[in-house]
């Protein structure tokens, strides 16, 4: 079995629109793991991204 997110949010502006991307949690986990020399991405950027996106409650809604 497959496990990806989806991470869906209303758009500010008016009449705009987002479309669907699907994510693979451990591929995206993966890559926010990786050393910052190999990504490029800061710590504080990854802290961002989790806190965005609420990752610690994952297996809480996958539940």
């Amino acid at each position: 079995m497959e496990r990806y997110i989806l991470v869906d949010f209303t758009c500010s502006d008016e009449g705009a629109g987002t479309f669907d991307l699907y994510v693979s949690w451990i591929d995206l986990k993966k890559l926010l793991n990786l050393p910052e020399k190999e990504t490029r991405i800061k710590k504080e950027t990854r802290n961002i991204i989790n806190e965005y996106l609420n990752t610690e409650k994952f297996i809480e809604y996958a539940e």
